[in-house]
């Protein structure tokens, strides 16, 4: 027994040697790594887990309660799994080995059997805790985030990383801003010398050219230049002093007033006009509201009736009264708000600004069927004249000179106003014609023809395809169709304004002629049934009205030969016959002015804009469908949106681009103001109505052109725009208007920049040549009807010698062989035109000899 214990003492006293020295190694081991910081320890252990709670990465929840109060204990359970197991075994080992060693007992089997157990059991914990702990989101986060930390290179951070660097910015930012809205807008006059001033301080001009400071200040000052309402009126009106003096008549353009709704009580009207009853139908927000929304009902109200031209049954649309019809179209897109605003800084007000609003789609006849408008403007000009004591100012822009100059026509005829031919002269002092359309202007060819402007060509494939289920090609050429107004602007003065075939169009460059040929106004490549390309045909002035008759339907047929007239008067005969045709009354050409010396004219106009001048189409006669076929409001294809350029004979041939002509999308660019071409805006101011046939009255006539100056950062192009629409808040213009209105007109002078002389000229060279043949004609003509309506005794006697000719084979040998000279000497002329002389000069006694035997011998035989 001694042995058995002695033995067991020694095992047991060596065991407790080895489980010493690996607690010893165990805990210096744990005394070289570093502790867990607490704040690791809360990031592991977070109370609640719930295994099926989400983890939220913002909040940092885990499902660490699991084992929140094993770490707890195992404050270094983020180490490895065999330092955690060895310092649990070696741990209850220890407890145990120090009780038996105080007791000096034997641990019998049932100790070593709950040892046993409590480890095992110990062991289980730990892997368990082990396999949570290695799952969970937060254990993996910190370790990849300790380990990110460990490799990423420490970056400087920059000043701009920090948020109070922001802070101090918005605060200077907010004060310059509040500084500067409360300066007053002078002290910004002269903000372009400012800027070159701080250039040359901070020593900068040394580094940039000239060119680049003098363009920067330039932008640099317009954007910093007032853009306020009332300048230059309230500059104007203290300097000169100026106060209202004549009333005012304004005439809007084209598309300028707003319309709106009203009910019809003869029929049963449509719901939609219900809906919008007296709601604009064209302007303000509510239009684009009614397309996107309702577009048929929108469509309906604003069609014509093709027939009569006037409303269609059941749909009723008026023009809006007032300054507010036309001073702001759209909320922020003024039209005529510019110019009232500056005239009320001199004095005006709504008792002497009258508003001439009409339903600017129908034809002035029209107009005056359904609204009466001209015996309106008459009886509304007479009464301020009676109440003012002051003859009339009248001020047209656009569509609006061919309103007023009918109505200069039908004042004074007995189917009109019959109010004699004084009256203009006894109502209106001046009459300012802004940016008119008095020859009329290309657009109007191709708006009739396919529906195209420039304005739908420049689109781009995605906002033509917006356009197309908005409004489609085929709905638009019947709406400008059915406008009668629109076929009012159509081209006037034929070949001998417009260009003729074979010569150089009077406001066609030279360059320009000879690498194109002239100019006309539509140039139409055929196709055939292959889709190859065809003859390509050339639509000059006097072929476009032809040319519309072709492609339209009756209806617009008898509508344009029944309203306007588009040719040349060259007599003052012609011109005082046309005074009984009003037809002929929308024309310069065909009728004159009134006879009233008193009266005064200003043709004010932009230039320098590209402008449209000719379009290059395709017509394709295989389509299923033809531009020609137009479709009525009432029907199921109104509504439909075909593709686009799908099914239409006629489309813009957008692929003609040549930049070295100002060719682009299809359409050729001349001098203008973006929508009228100078030889329509100035040539009747220095030309025809220089004539006396035009002009009987000699009135006098001042013409001043604006160039096109836009400003760089400005949406409307800012106070030296001189765009078709935006010249209405030019300043120069705002300023001669208000000098003439005032009394002052001496301080408006000529001012011509354009080609417009040259354009003169080569004009009045054509109308002189077109006068005399034009002569000629009618001189021809009425002999011959004199010899149809003659007795038959005073008929000329027959000529029997060309009966004798006829007989005699000689003689009719001999006129052959003059006819064969003839076509040489033709054929000659033509190869050789400098030649030709030389040839006739030589050859010229010759010709007398054969000549005189020829006749010898016709004699003897006769």
């Amino acid at each position: 027994m001694k042995m058995d214990s002695n033995m067991l003492r020694k095992k047991i006293a060596k065991k407790q040697s080895e489980k010493h020295n690996n607690n010893n190694s165990l805990s210096s081991q744990n005394e070289n790594k570093p502790p867990l910081p607490e704040n690791k320890k809360s990031f592991l252990a977070v109370p609640g887990y719930n295994d099926k709670d989400d983890y939220t990465s913002d909040g940092y929840t885990s499902n660490a309660s699991g084992y929140s109060d094993f770490t707890d204990t195992y404050s270094y359970s983020v180490y490895s799994d065999s330092e955690i197991e060895s310092s649990t075994i070696n741990s209850s080992l220890y407890s145990s080995n120090s009780s038996s060693l105080k007791d000096n007992e034997l641990v019998n089997t049932d100790k070593k059997s709950e040892i046993k157990n409590s480890l095992d059991k110990v062991k289980s914990q730990a892997a368990i805790a082990k396999k949570k702990l290695i799952n969970s989101r937060p254990y993996n986060y910190y370790n990849s985030h300790r380990l990110h930390r460990r490799r990423r290179p420490e970056i400087p951070k920059s000043i701009f990383a920090f948020r109070r660097v922001y802070f101090i910015l918005g605060i200077v930012i907010g004060a310059c801003t509040i500084y500067f809205a409360t300066k007053k807008m002078d002290d910004y006059k002269d903000m372009s010398s400012i800027f070159k001033n701080v250039l040359n301080d901070i020593g900068m001009t040394d580094y940039f050219s000239s060119d680049f400071v003098a363009n920067m200040a330039k932008i640099v000052g317009e954007n910093f230049s007032e853009d306020d309402n009332f300048l230059p009126g309230r500059d104007l009106a203290k300097t000169y002093n100026l106060t209202a003096k004549y009333p005012i008549f304004i005439i809007p353009g084209i598309t300028s007033c707003g319309l709106e709704t009203w009910m019809d009580p003869n029929t049963e009207s449509a719901k939609c006009s219900e809906t919008y009853f007296r709601k604009r139908m064209w302007g303000t927000l509510n239009m684009p509201k009614a397309i996107l929304l309702d577009r048929k009902c929108w469509l309906e109200h604003m069609m014509l009736d093709p027939k009569t031209g006037l409303d269609p049954p059941g749909y009723k649309l008026r023009a809006s009264p007032g300054l507010t019809a036309a001073d702001y179209l759209f909320p922020g897109y003024w039209v005529w708000g510019k110019v009232i605003t500056n005239l009320g800084t001199i004095g005006y007000d709504s008792n002497n600004i009258i508003f001439s609003s009409y339903d600017w789609r129908l034809s002035p006849q029209n107009l005056e069927i359904r609204d009466g408008f001209y015996t309106e403007l008459k009886m509304s000009i007479e009464k301020t004249v009676k109440l003012k004591k002051e003859k009339v100012v009248i001020i047209t822009h656009s569509m609006g000179f061919n309103m007023f100059f009918y109505f200069l026509s039908w004042i004074e005829s007995p189917d009109g106003g019959n109010a004699g031919k004084d009256w203009v002269n006894k109502h209106i002092k001046t009459f300012i014609n802004v940016a008119g359309t008095a020859l009329g202007v290309p657009k109007a060819c191709s708006a009739l023809v396919s529906g195209e402007t420039k304005d739908t060509a420049q689109l781009g494939i995605f906002l033509s395809y917006v356009l197309e289920k908005l409004l489609s090609m085929k709905e638009r050429i019947t709406i400008f169709r059915n406008y009668g107004s629109i076929s009012s602007m159509l081209p006037k003065g034929g070949d001998v304004i417009w260009g003729r075939r074979k010569t150089k169009a009077p406001d066609q460059k030279n360059e320009n002629y000879e690498r194109n040929g002239p100019y006309g106004l539509l140039t139409v490549q055929e196709k055939n049934s292959d889709s190859s390309n065809g003859n390509i045909t050339s639509i000059f002035g006097s072929d476009v009205i032809p040319f519309l008759n072709e492609i339209s339907d009756t209806n617009y047929k008898n509508f344009l030969k029944s309203t306007y007239s588009h040719d040349i008067a060259f007599t003052e005969e012609e011109i005082e016959a046309n005074k009984n045709d009003e037809t002929k009354w929308n024309n310069p050409l065909e009728v004159s002015l009134p006879y009233a010396p008193d009266m005064n004219i200003y043709c004010l106009y932009g230039i320098n804009k590209p402008t449209e001048r000719k379009y290059y189409y395709i017509h394709d006669p295989y389509s299923s469908n033809a531009a020609s076929q137009t479709v009525s409001p009432n029907s199921e294809d109104f509504d439909s949106s075909p593709k686009i350029n799908e099914h239409l004979g006629y489309y813009l041939d957008q692929s003609v681009d040549r930049n070295e002509d100002n060719i682009h999308n299809g359409i050729q660019f001349d001098n203008g103001d973006g929508t009228v071409p100078v030889v329509s805006e100035g040539y009747m101011c220095e030309g025809g109505w220089r004539m006396k046939r035009y002009n009987p009255a000699n009135i006098e006539i001042t013409t001043r052109e604006y160039s096109h100056n836009p400003y760089l950062m400005w949406v409307r192009g800012g106070p030296e725009t001189a765009d078709h629409v935006d010249i209405l808040g030019n300043h120069d213009l705002l300023k001669d208007i208000l000098f003439i209105v005032s009394g002052n007109e001496h301080l408006v002078n000529k001012r011509v920049d354009s080609e417009l002389p040259n354009i003169v000229k080569e004009i009045n060279e054509n109308m002189k040549e077109a006068e005399e043949l034009h002569k000629k004609m009618l001189a021809e003509a009425k002999i011959e009807s004199n010899n149809a309506n003659a007795p038959q005794s005073q008929k000329p006697k027959e000529n029997n010698d060309d009966k004798v000719v006829e007989e005699n084979p000689k003689i009719v040998k001999i006129i052959e062989e003059e006819l064969k000279e003839e076509k040489i000497k033709e054929k000659v002329v033509e190869e050789k035109p400098k030649e030709n002389d030389k040839v006739i000069e030589e050859n010229s006694k010759v010709l007398k000899d054969t000549e005189e035997s020829k006749e010898e011998i016709i004699k003897d035989e006769l």
